[in-house]
């Protein structure tokens, strides 16, 4: 989903998929799955769409 949203932005973007229980904990995260953007949480316990992605990464 990630992927899907960067291209439909065509941004070149790295991330990371955190499954380490004590780097999620350190985040701030509650309730996994979550995406951060510059260390800021900003989609927490769902997985969202990727319209909901592409408006998210229009933030940044």
């Amino acid at each position: 989903m990630v992927d899907e949203a960067l291209e439909k932005l065509n941004y070149d973007f790295d991330f990371d998929i955190i499954s380490d229980i004590q780097l999620i904990a350190k985040s701030g995260i509650n309730k996994p799955p979550a995406i951060t953007i510059n260390d800021k949480v900003v989609v927490e316990g769902y997985i969202p769409t990727v319209e909901e992605l592409v408006e998210k990464l229009k933030e940044i």
